[in-house]
């Protein structure tokens, strides 16, 4: 069976959280809290994404009579 590269690589990473982490969700989002109070250079907030966003145009309506 054929296995994805990047599907593995991607199951690496989880599994090895789950390790760091001992498993536990509230742990690791108490660490991601934690480095993006330390490094808030690292993460972008939404309204920084939305600002680079372009606007969504509406699709041209085309009438074939």
């Amino acid at each position: 069976m054929w296995k994805d590269p990047v599907v593995e690589e991607v199951r690496e990473a989880r599994q090895n959280i789950l390790e760091r982490f001992g498993g536990d969700l509230a742990k690791y989002c108490e660490h991601l809290r934690q480095e993006q109070t330390e490094h808030p250079e690292r993460y972008v907030s939404k309204e920084e994404l939305d600002a680079h966003r372009k606007p969504k145009s509406e699709p041209e309506l085309v009438s074939y009579v």
